[in-house]
């Protein structure tokens, strides 16, 4: 009996000691595990990919046009990843659902022949995902990136509010909060 309440005061104290998750990290949990908020926030990247024109943009100069103003979801990706291939789905409803003049997720696919990235998505009917490349790692390399899939989310200003490193389901209520939030505040 004793040893119980001590037990259950122990903890109780080590709860009360142990930092509370606020503001974005709050979604940090069930899909969304992997979510990180960085402090300080990391730069974005300067290296170029290839727009779905063929033409080489920056995020700087994609935010700057034709995603200026909204919330981005930056996703990294490749054929050659499993884990990459179980999220597509649900990147692409997530566009389907949110995808409008507040909100985008902007898949970058790191196959060495892009053709095999957009091939993948157009057999796998994932039509609301716009397709870039990447095929020579820069852009993974300014990231940090030690394996796909990485998504990083944006503000419209371009800073960086979180990442998510690995795969996560973004059509589940926690992803939809979030997204929810961040295009709200």
């Amino acid at each position: 009996m004793v040893i119980g309440l001590i037990l259950s005061l122990a903890y109780v104290m080590l709860q009360s000691c142990s930092k509370h998750k606020t503001g974005l990290e709050s979604y940090a949990r069930d899909s969304l595990s992997k979510l990180r908020v960085l402090d300080p926030t990391p730069p974005r990247p300067t290296a170029s990919f290839m727009t779905p024109d063929g033409e080489p943009v920056t995020l700087a100069e994609l935010q700057s046009g034709q995603t200026q103003g909204k919330t981005i979801a930056v996703n990294l990706w490749a054929t050659w990843c499993p884990p990459c291939i179980a999220e597509m789905p649900s990147l692409n409803a997530l566009q389907e659902r949110y995808g409008d003049d507040k909100f985008e997720v902007i898949t970058i696919n790191f196959d060495r022949d892009p053709k095999d990235g957009e091939d993948f998505l157009r057999e796998k009917g994932l039509t609301a995902l716009p397709f870039y490349h990447n095929s020579n790692f820069a852009l993974a390399r300014e990231y940090g990136v030690a394996g796909l899939p990485l998504t990083v989310i944006y503000s419209p200003s371009g800073k960086e509010r979180v990442r998510v490193v690995g795969e996560a389901d973004w059509d589940s209520p926690e992803a939809r909060s979030l997204i929810e939030a961040l295009k709200g505040g």
